[in-house]
């Protein structure tokens, strides 16, 4: 942590002198002790390159091309950015840009030599609609680091209501129950990007079948490309029921 020693500061007759090195030290500091919390929250999977939401930047109708964008805040090459709600309907791609305005009402700065300048810099992240790839990166690469309860499409006869949720330290959690008429290894649900782990996870749940009449042991399986499916290990037979309450897993 960078502080400036005022402890020099004992005659008011001689006064320390704040300088363009000093404002600069203390810019720093505010903003590599916010980017040190970040990352720590973040984990051991933090990349400068990839944008982080921290709030909001959630679209409507999917990320490429969505109908909407709320506004919110990104981390991104350890800085905070304000993004802006974005209403209307992206086309071609959307794509985050980069960029910096004046503040009208700070600027000019008139210096000591009689000059005035613009230095109070504001800098944001603007949604474009243009082709992929071509800002600074597109809406589908930001990772979200804290979610609201996503509630999950079923699959394969597998009925129920599951919801996967992105938590602080780069875990993701799962609740609910899913259910089916017959026991199967067919995927119950398919988890959204952002929130697949890396390598897969084999996590302990428990499983009631109608032929056992109680809870036996199973293996949920989390794989990479975010399908998710029990083992049937331990198979009845007769309507399943799998309880995910308290379920979670690392991404890394």
């Amino acid at each position: 942590m960078n502080r400036i020693n005022t402890s020099f500061i004992v005659d008011p007759n001689i006064q320390q002198p704040f300088t363009g090195r000093s404002l600069k030290f203390l810019q720093d500091s505010v903003e590599n002790q916010l980017a040190y919390a970040l990352i720590g929250l973040i984990g051991e999977s933090y990349s400068a390159a990839i944008p982080y939401a921290l709030y909001g930047v959630v679209p409507t109708g999917g990320s490429v091309t969505p109908s909407a964008v709320s506004g919110g805040y990104i981390f991104y090459d350890a800085k905070i950015y304000i993004a802006g709600v974005v209403l209307t309907p992206v086309t071609t791609g959307a794509t985050y840009v980069l960029t910096q305005t004046q503040d009208s009402v700070a600027d000019p700065l008139e210096f000591t030599d009689g000059i005035s300048r613009n230095v109070h810099d504001k800098f944001a992240m603007v949604l474009v609609d243009q082709a992929l790839g071509s800002g600074t990166f597109d809406l589908q690469d930001v990772v979200y680091i804290v979610t609201s309860p996503i509630v999950q499409s079923m699959l394969n006869s597998w009925t129920g209501t599951i919801t996967s949720k992105k938590q602080i330290g780069n875990r993701v959690a799962l609740n609910g129950a899913s259910f089916r008429a017959t026991p199967a290894t067919t995927t119950m649900f398919t988890l959204p990007v952002g929130s697949r782990p890396a390598t897969a996870k084999n996590i302990p749940v428990h499983v009631l079948y109608a032929s056992t009449g109680g809870l036996v042991a199973d293996q949920l399986i989390v794989a990479t490309n975010g399908n998710v499916n029990i083992s049937g290990s331990n198979a009845g037979t007769g309507n399943t029921t799998v309880y995910l309450d308290g379920v979670s897993f690392g991404l890394e």
